[in-house]
């Protein structure tokens, strides 16, 4: 691509930071650079076809089912399960919930490893117990081992509680920990002081997007970032998170459940703002790339877009996530703003096709390893927020 100009280089943000999705590096990072992610087995289902003229959602689900149905990558079938709920079958009969657990679960433990090889397990901590809280399984709910016996949901939920503190200080507060922190809440083990602090490190973080609020002056959109000490440039804010922060954000509506304080609506509020500035910054940065010549430029658009994935389907999840429950509204205004966001998906969704990015998963897999797990995770994610759609808001 050659030397980045002045214009380039805020908006690339460095490469190798906008890959920090989810799941992220196998171990957790030690500073706020994400460690180089191995590579995982290569998938050995053979690309589906794809119309790149399919609905959004259409589309996704193809993509999902062939990547997130695979018992050998469990953080994958984590997502997959996340979307089609407890009674997903594999392609053998056996029941995903059952095969998640009983061939990830070490024998003897009751907590998940990181990883397994090269091959992410619990990506984050406390990631696979989330899911399964999601899916509303009661705590007695029983798993059999895989060497004999069984475990039942609370016994895992206890033990992690049990073990896992989380990072209340300091300028990377529950940087690796939004996964955990639902299992805190979903167990009633979160404090009010917790509750208060995760509220405080979002509001502080989502900050950023206030100078483009309504009667604010207007000026172009621009992702926050800073120079760091070796003089690259550095995401900051709310983009310093694991997948833009959404999965943080999605850890304080679980804190709070139906009860929003005014601050924490007023980050409701924020989110669908982000939606659309978020998404015209993509699309400006691409238009920049393809106006730009050489060999890496359409490489560079893959990755583009694959961060609109994840930024739309994240946004629209959480939000919708967050109406389900009760705590954000869904009034004329909401619903015209969710429509031109699943609208905008929709586009990212048919232009990633006709990149041609998903029929190379598998190759991506050994040669680019975090790209692969950003546009299956992300898709999986984008997938359940059409799923979240109430009645009507697609039409």
């Amino acid at each position: 691509m050659g030397p980045l100009t002045p214009l380039f280089g805020p908006l690339l943000l460095g490469l190798g930071l906008l890959l920090g999705g989810c799941p992220g590096p196998t171990q957790p990072p030690t500073s706020t650079q994400p460690s180089a992610s191995p590579s995982p087995p290569a998938p050995t289902t053979p690309p589906p076809t794809l119309d790149p003229k399919a609905p959004g959602a259409t589309t996704l689900e193809v993509v999902v089912k062939a990547y997130c149905l695979d018992p050998s990558q469990p953080w994958a079938l984590a997502h997959g399960l996340l979307v089609f709920g407890e009674d997903l079958k594999l392609a053998g009969g056996d029941r995903a919930l059952d095969r998640l657990v009983s061939d990830n679960l070490p024998p003897g433990e009751l907590r998940f490893p990181s990883n397994r090889g090269a091959t992410p397990v619990d990506a984050h901590p406390g990631l696979i117990l989330k899911t399964l809280l999601e899916l509303g399984l009661p705590p007695e709910h029983s798993f059999t081992r895989k060497e004999g016996g069984t475990v039942t949901l609370k016994a895992l939920r206890d033990a992690f509680v049990a073990a896992w503190t989380p990072t209340l200080g300091g300028a990377d507060a529950f940087k690796n920990e939004a996964w955990g922190l639902e299992v805190l809440a979903a167990a009633d083990r979160a404090t009010p002081a917790l509750r208060t602090r995760a509220l405080e490190v979002l509001v502080s973080n989502q900050a950023y997007f206030e100078a483009w609020a309504p009667g604010a002056k207007p000026k172009p959109f621009r992702k926050a970032s800073v120079r760091g000490a070796d003089g690259r440039t550095l995401p900051a804010a709310i983009h310093r998170y694991y997948c833009g922060g959404f999965h943080l954000f999605q850890a304080v509506q679980r804190l709070h459940g139906a009860k929003a304080p005014p601050t924490l609506a007023r980050q409701y509020v924020l989110l669908l703002l982000r939606l659309k500035l978020e998404t015209d910054y993509w699309k400006r940065v691409q238009k920049k790339i393809e106006a730009r010549p050489g060999a890496k430029r359409g490489s560079l658009i893959q990755v583009f877009l694959a961060q609109r994935l994840k930024l739309q389907g994240h946004a629209l999840e959480t939000y919708l996530r967050a109406v389900a429950q009760g705590a954000a509204p869904l009034g004329a205004d909401e619903r015209a703003a969710l429509k031109a966001g699943f609208v905008e998906l929709t586009k990212t969704v048919q232009a990633l096709v006709g990149t041609g990015v998903y029929d190379q998963l598998p190759a991506l897999a050994l040669s680019k390893p975090q790209l692969y797990r950003d546009l299956v995770g992300d898709s999986a994610h984008a997938l359940h927020a059409y799923r979240l759609a109430p009645k009507g808001l697609l039409d």
